[in-house]
């Protein structure tokens, strides 16, 4: 397990593969409802406090879970003045971006990709971003074979919010929906 302090407001935890079977069975098990899944979160939260300056003073948090390409998971705690419950639990999407150094790389990488059968569930954007291109793939189950077709063409940068949101912000839209099948079709 590891713990970052984002800011004054927001901590993150990211635990390995095996730390999440341990705490949750997997990350699609995880579930606010569930009884266990709160437990495991309170868990977390008291063994990571300790470890960084992240005081609580009885504020409410605001929970979200996304997945990690190695299989583990990335927890925030965030700190609301709502009036929410205590936590609401985001269970996020499976988040893949790829950097290529051509157009035609992503279109050969998306050739290959679309021939999968899980390549239907993929939601996928394509970017021009300095002088390179990104393509974000979001699916809310992991599916490894695409992802080891696209490192084929292109570099797997991160699995974080953070770079989805900066290519987001400081790339050039070009393709804003399903992505994979429109360079597939070129």
């Amino acid at each position: 397990m590891t713990v970052d302090t984002i800011n004054e407001n927001k901590l993150r935890i990211c635990l390995d593969a095996k730390e999440t079977k341990q705490l949750f069975g997997s990350f699609e098990k995880i579930d606010y409802n569930d009884p266990d899944t709160r437990f495991a979160l309170n868990l977390i939260l008291k063994q990571a406090l300790p470890e960084v300056e992240f005081t609580l003073n009885c504020q409410r948090l605001y929970v979200e879970v996304s997945p990690a390409i190695s299989g583990g998971c990335n927890i925030y705690f965030t700190k609301t003045n709502s009036k929410a419950k205590r936590y609401k639990l985001s269970n996020s999407s499976f988040i893949y971006i790829f950097e290529f150094d051509s157009c035609q790389d992503a279109i050969n990488a998306s050739k290959e990709v679309v021939k999968l059968k899980c390549s239907t569930e993929l939601d996928s954007k394509f970017y021009s971003f300095s002088s390179k291109y990104r393509m974000i793939i979001e699916s809310k189950q992991n599916c490894s074979e695409f992802s080891s077709l696209m490192k084929e063409f292109s570099l797997l940068l991160s699995s974080e919010d953070n770079e989805k949101q900066q290519t987001i912000e400081y790339g050039k839209e070009i393709i804003s929906d399903n992505a994979l099948s429109v360079l597939a079709n070129l």
